[in-house]
């Protein structure tokens, strides 16, 4: 952020912000602004990339973890399971932790839901031998590290207004683009390969396609970002507290991002 030719009753009210509660809390939980931190390189996580696409199980909370597939993730959203189908889990349920893990170590089966979530009761508890925080721990990284090579994706391919589906649709797609690239057949790509391989070949299979959109973000296009969507945040702020109108947001919000040719924010 590049405040040095802003009027000073701008300047003022940005000091202020400091201090307030509202864009503080906005700052600190902003969903954008977290997306773009987590595309900096993080060797712990490639690592749990690597053995994914190696097909090797992971290791969290002391424990070998297997990979999320795309037959068990989409058995997971037709079971509206809240971990699919609610990002902030707030419907959560003892039954919900137990039918995930289940699924992730003990596999889909025949697919038969009523079976499989009669099998799965208290699964974390008897079989794991982990507490719920441990199982819900697992849970968390496990859907992180399969979404993971979405991050090569531009953040408007991964937006809009409504939930994903992941049918029959979702699944055959994914399926067609994965044995393109791999020769695998569908019913192991559905029921053996993880996840993260699958979107990492579809990566390949868009770049393929000629997608030059599809890399990984560098160290100053995630300063760039970063930097953009501060100045969004302080920009809409201020709007509501009166400092200029809304019409106005672009013009303030270009002045006071970073000059290429400046190092170092003021």
């Amino acid at each position: 952020m590049y405040f040095k030719e802003l009027p000073q009753h701008i300047k003022d009210a940005i000091v202020k912000l400091t201090t307030d509660d509202v864009f503080q809390h906005r700052f600190g939980t902003d969903s954008v602004l977290n997306s773009i931190d987590e595309m900096k390189e993080n060797l712990p996580e490639e690592y749990k990339s690597i053995l994914a696409v190696l097909e090797l199980n992971s290791f969290i909370e002391g424990k070998a973890v297997p990979s999320i597939t795309p037959g068990m993730w989409a058995l997971l959203w037709i079971a509206q399971s809240p971990f699919v189908i609610n990002e902030k889990y707030a419907d959560c349920k003892d039954t919900d932790i137990d039918f995930f893990l289940y699924l992730l170590y003990e596999g889909i089966g025949n697919g038969n839901l009523s079976e499989l979530f009669a099998k799965s009761i208290n699964y974390s508890k008897e079989v794991l031998k982990i507490t719920l925080e441990e199982a819900v721990n697992i849970i968390f990284k496990s859907i992180k590290y399969a979404f993971r090579p979405l991050k090569l994706f531009p953040s408007g391919n991964n937006a809009g207004n409504t939930k994903p589906e992941y049918g029959a649709d979702w699944l055959s797609s994914l399926v067609v683009r994965v044995h393109e690239m791999t020769g695998y057949t569908p019913t192991y790509i559905l029921k053996n390969l993880s996840l993260t391989a699958c979107c990492y070949y579809f990566a390949q299979w868009r770049r393929k396609q000629g997608d030059q959109s599809i890399y990984k973000r560098s160290d100053k296009e995630i300063l760039e970002m970063q930097d953009e969507r501060c100045c969004e945040l302080i920009c809409e702020r201020l709007v509501e507290l009166n400092v200029f109108p809304e019409d106005e947001i672009k013009k303030w919000k270009n002045l006071m991002m970073t000059p290429t040719d400046v190092n170092n924010s003021i």
